[in-house]
């Protein structure tokens, strides 16, 4: 109950809001599933293991031979392409995969057949008679089995077909090259033989394949190469054609002669553009010098090793030097100081000269220059234009070649595939062989027979889940735990009220007027003090929770009802009452069931009068209202009466609004039994009267979509419910729901069963 109080506390927004279920939560649901229907699924898987066992008792033992066979992989391939060394492996098991379909293919099948006979063999195909079922139609019911004409031979060999594919395992050993064959048998020698026969018959058509294919491949190709060695002699006289036309020629090394020649005059041009650079920077250097300078260090630059006028410049610098010493000892004006000045001044002349002669030279020079390095220069530009058009030619020529070599290559191979195809037609050689025959000396094989015999147990368990599955969803239709009410219909579940049995408890008298007093009856409402004589019983926790939701809400005034009858309202709402008065607060139960007034007849049979009576003025509130001595409950009864005003006017009255009102005045709670919402609209009309509404739900019972429908009928009610009840709940099958549900609760060993 703890569960159920922190749920009521929750906001109304959260409490609507559905989350998604978590996988524990899903596991736990399966769980409680399987407990709930573990009868049927047990029932039903032992029902599979019977048959199980039955079948592998009365099932004919099989016996499998095995054959072993190896497979060459080296395929002959005509018109094959050498692969990369990386797609090996992925075509080695491509080309064996396609050797067990070819274990499998129905030519080699039929070839067993018919080297065996097996078509008309009644150990592989049976001996023909009907089964038991339909001997049986034959024998009591002839026109549902008529006679059948005897089957044609392709109808033999059709079945015969069947039985072989049925029989027949084809697998390979691992990642290797052999292939295991098998054949399963009631006889174990025509077992060994079928395994053996499919292995010949395979090497057979090997070998009958590959001669064949060599015959008509060497056929074909034969056609081709005469064709191939024209168009590669095309090729060829067409490259040798084009290089004459544009004068393409090679060197030995493979270089184009007019590529050399272009190389040769690119280092010319190099050379003869140095030599240019050197005379002009001679020529410039020489230019640079004034015909009247004199000092002797920017004439002597020009020498740039020219001996004779190194050799003037050496005189002139001894005459100088020998005119300075001789003006110092004998005087300026001495003639021989004159000589040699005037030496001197000849010299100067003479170098001046030089110098003059130098720079014409150079001029000349650098004028030599620049004409050379022209004309290199044409002889380049000349050359690189005729390798461009011979590189442009080149391309073509590539092309050409391409192609002669191509065809070439393409004649040479087929040339080589064609002598081996020859060989290979004039011997041919089987691609696979036998290395373990099959034998007769084989076990029996309970495989096939225990596969089959373990699906009648899981077929068996798995029909016991689904009809258990079946059976959930069909129970899923009614409301079982609180989290079924929160969810399909967005409110709180306020309380679950266990089922009370009948119990003997003291009741009150039969006629309760007798002395004058208006005391409740016990009578067939019983349950209903089950708060007051066993207040710790789990009846009395479901109507405590009850109490605790209202006082959540502080509503006032509580109607009680649901959506069908016999659900139980009545019940809890005088239960609700009992509890609260029990507790010391004044409270009044008001039955407004006016069509059925059945709480009335329980607890006040003799009641003569009622709300209708007090609403109409017809009399007062203490001649009307009935007492409990034990909790001092207050209860108002309903007595039916015929005529005006009709139950759905009064409901809806002023004057019952008034007696409301006083009846809020006196007491702290009203709690208000009202009619089922389905059968008739009377609880739509009393929605200014009452506060807050509780629905009963009979546990186990109410289907959901009643429940929905109702709600919607009634939207004010709707608007306005506190919460919903589970009443009448089996605990003991509620704990399968809902495992969160304990038994802490103390009872009598005189309290009701619940």
């Amino acid at each position: 109950m703890l569960e159920l109080n922190n749920r009521m506390s929750q906001p109304a927004a959260l409490q609507a809001a559905t989350d998604e279920p978590s996988g524990s939560e899903l596991l736990a649901y399966a769980i409680a599933t399987i407990r709930r229907q573990i009868i049927v699924v047990l029932l039903l898987a032992m029902l599979g293991m019977g048959l199980g066992a039955v079948f592998f008792l009365r099932a004919t033992p099989t016996y499998t031979a095995s054959a072993t066979l190896l497979v060459d992989t080296r395929k002959i391939d005509i018109l094959q392409q050498p692969v990369l060394s990386s797609d090996m492996p992925i075509q080695a098991q491509g080309a064996m995969e396609s050797q067990v379909e070819l274990l499998k293919s129905n030519e080699v099948a039929l070839a067993v057949i018919q080297k065996l006979s097996l078509w008309d063999d009644p150990r592989f195909v049976g001996n023909g008679k009907p089964g038991v079922v339909r001997a049986l139609l034959h024998k009591y019911l002839p026109a549902l089995s008529p006679d059948r004409p005897p089957p044609s031979q392709a109808d033999l060999m059709e079945h015969a077909l069947r039985v072989f594919n049925q029989g027949l395992t084809v697998d390979r050993v691992g990642a290797t090259y052999a292939i295991e064959i098998g054949f399963a048998s009631t006889e174990p020698k025509l077992a060994a033989q079928v395994a053996n026969g499919v292995a010949d018959a395979y090497i057979d058509l090997q070998r009958n394949s590959g001669y064949a294919a060599a015959q008509q491949a060497s056929g074909w190709l034969e056609t081709r190469i005469p064709e191939l060695r024209a168009k590669s002699e095309a090729a060829q006289r067409a490259v040798n054609e084009y290089k004459n036309e544009y004068n393409i020629v090679e060197t030995d090394k493979g270089q184009l002669i007019d590529e050399q020649r272009v190389a040769d005059l690119s280092a010319k041009l190099n050379t003869a553009r140095d030599e240019t650079l050197r005379a002009k920077v001679r020529s410039d250097e020489l230019t640079s010098i004034s015909s009247g300078a004199d000092d002797l260090a920017v004439l002597g630059s020009a020498s740039n090793g020219n001996d004779f006028f190194d050799k003037l410049r050496s005189e002139y610098l001894e005459i100088a030097s020998k005119e300075a010493d001789s003006s110092t000892k004998f005087g300026a004006n001495n003639p021989a100081i004159v000589s040699l000045r005037n030496q001197k001044a000849q010299l100067r002349s003479e170098i001046i000269g030089e110098v003059q002669r130098l720079k014409q030279t150079s001029r000349n020079d650098y004028t030599a220059a620049q004409l050379r390095e022209s004309e290199v220069k044409k002889e380049f530009d000349s050359a690189v234009s005729q390798s461009q058009v011979t590189r442009q030619a080149q391309v073509k020529l590539q092309e050409l070649e391409a192609s002669a070599r191509a065809y070439q290559d393409l004649y040479n191979t087929f040339l080589n595939r064609y002598n081996a195809s020859l060989q290979q037609a004039a011997s041919p050689i089987a691609e696979a062989s036998v290395i373990t025959p099959a034998t007769p000396l084989v076990e029996k094989d309970y495989k096939k027979t225990y596969k089959i015999a373990a699906m009648f147990p899981i077929a068996g368990l798995a029909l016991g889940l689904g009809v258990a599955l079946l059976r959930e969803m069909l129970a899923g239709r009614v409301f079982r735990t609180s989290e079924s009410v929160h969810s399909r219909l967005r409110m709180p579940c306020i309380g679950i009220v266990p089922k009370v049995g009948r119990a003997k408890r003291p009741r009150g008298p039969k006629d309760a007027q007798q002395d004058g007093r208006r005391i409740l009856a016990r009578g067939d409402r019983g349950i209903s003090w089950t708060v007051v004589d066993y207040p710790f019983s789990r009846f009395s926790e479901g109507i405590r929770s009850i109490k605790v939701g209202i006082d959540m809400r502080s509503s006032k005034v509580i109607g009680v009802t649901s959506a069908m009858p016999n659900e139980g309202k009545s019940t809890v709402a005088l239960a609700v009452g009992q509890l609260i008065a029990r507790n010391g607060a004044s409270v009044i139960v008001v039955d407004c069931d006016l069509r059925n007034p059945s709480l009335s007849r329980s607890v006040a049979p003799n009641a003569t009068g009622g709300i209708v009576e007090l609403a109409l003025r017809e009399a007062s509130l203490e001649s009307v209202i009935w007492k409990d001595p034990s909790t001092h409950l207050t209860f108002l009864p309903a007595v039916p009466r015929s005529g005006p005003p009709d139950p759905p006017s009064l409901l809806s009255s002023v004057e019952l609004r008034r007696v409301f009102s006083e009846l809020q005045e006196q007491f702290e709670y009203v709690i208000v039994d009202l009619s089922p919402i389905m059968p008739v609209i009377d609880v739509c009309t009393t929605t200014e009267l009452i506060d807050s509404y509780v629905l009963v739900i009979e546990w186990g019972h109410t289907t959901i979509d009643v429940v929905q429908n109702s709600l919607r009928a009634a939207p004010g009610v709707r608007e306005s419910v506190l919460g919903a009840i589970l009443n009448k709940a089996d605990l003991k099958r509620l704990a399968s729901y809902d495992p969160y549900l304990t038994g802490y609760y103390f009872q009598n060993s005189d309290g009701p069963a619940g």
